[in-house]
């Protein structure tokens, strides 16, 4: 059982979800213990393919506040982790009209005797609703 830390609840009110993917996100270590504190946003998140790689924009994580200078771009772009059959596929679904890829929730996911820890994002493929993308 996972525990969600960043829930987006909006997200199945205006979309139809169709398909769901877990894949992992690229993080820095400052970034992971904002999440952790459940300082972060994805409400306004989306996903876009770029050159072969998953990349998120406008999710916002908070800077901790014990960081420093270590602390990253609140706002930046991050890479998701998935196989490329999967970035290849989804890539074709968006490519139809009214088709976005939108993060619904993440949570830790914990591997190996609770050794490593990855962060895992579920993203719906849906059609927009009441013209709302």
């Amino acid at each position: 059982m996972q525990k969600q830390l960043i829930g987006n609840k909006k997200a199945y009110f205006d979309y139809y979800v169709e398909e769901k993917l877990e894949c992992g996100i690229e993080l820095k270590g400052t970034e992971v213990k904002s999440i952790r504190q459940g300082k972060a946003s994805i409400k306004e998140a989306w996903v876009s393919v770029e050159q072969g790689e998953l990349i998120i924009h406008n999710m916002h994580i908070s800077p901790y506040a014990m960081g420093s200078y270590f602390n990253a771009d609140p706002i930046r772009n991050r890479r998701l982790l998935a196989h490329k059959r999967e970035i290849r596929k989804l890539a074709d679904t968006v490519k139809q009209d009214g088709m976005t890829l939108v993060p619904i929730s993440v949570y830790l996911a914990k591997l190996i005797d609770d050794i490593t820890a990855e962060y895992d994002y579920e993203l719906p493929i849906g059609e927009a609703e009441r013209g709302i993308i």
